[in-house]
């Protein structure tokens, strides 16, 4: 797994400390890589109260096409079963499927709507390159839907109104990004905010391959 604020690889002993520390400076290379992708649409934009409510389906599917390289450390997401904040079946978080973008946000978080423009954006031009998903930490769910429909949110959202998911992804707060593979491995973390669409998709890039990264803008 690699735990990036600038950007940092872990392996082995070393990384529950990296992770519990939060942040690294040094740059890491890429550890997927994918060579071409057949042509895409954009993704759809969802406005108003239907981005409270868009299900958690297929989350489990890997996507078509040309995918992320397997995740050669071996992390794996945690076994816990959280429903959906916009409806839909409950998701194992370990059977969740991408490429994927999996921020973990919550309505009274500031650095979260300091970065959801430049994740909306980035989704938007990747089209159906990439899943993106939430993890609603510690919530009220109507705060949350209120919250996903002020910003107008085009993914769905998983809902963990305990925090269950803080110590086995040893989350010290939101806002933090994980990259999951076609695998479901882990390939990668970001702590903190992203400061740009850029930053969203340069990391698009480096984590989940080139050709994604492309999408459609």
């Amino acid at each position: 797994m690699s735990v990036r604020r600038g950007s940092r690889r872990v392996a082995g002993p070393a990384l529950a400390a990296a992770l519990l520390a939060g942040c690294g400076s040094a740059s890491g290379s890429s550890t997927a890589v994918v060579t071409s992708h057949s042509t895409v649409t954009a993704a759809p934009v969802i406005s108003g109260a239907d981005a409270a409510s868009v299900p958690c389906t297929g989350l489990t599917t890997p996507l078509p096409g040309p995918a992320a390289a397997a995740t050669r450390s071996g992390d794996r997401l945690p076994g816990l079963s959280l429903s959906c904040l916009g409806g839909g079946p409950v998701v194992r978080l370990a059977d969740l499927r991408g490429p994927a973008v999996l921020n973990v946000w919550a309505s009274w978080c500031g650095p979260c709507a300091q970065e959801i423009p430049y994740l909306l954006a980035a989704h938007r031009a990747l089209g159906p390159t990439v899943r993106f998903v939430g993890l609603d930490l510690a919530d009220d769910p109507a705060d949350a839907r209120a919250w996903n429909a002020l910003h107008q949110v085009d993914w769905p959202s998983l809902r963990d109104p305990d925090g269950s998911i803080r110590g086995p992804l040893r989350v010290p707060g939101p806002p933090v990004t994980f990259f999951i593979g076609s695998d479901g491995g882990v390939i990668a973390v970001h702590y903190g905010a992203f400061t740009s669409t850029d930053d969203v998709r340069q990391e698009v890039a480096r984590r989940l391959g080139q050709a994604a990264a492309k999408g459609t803008g």
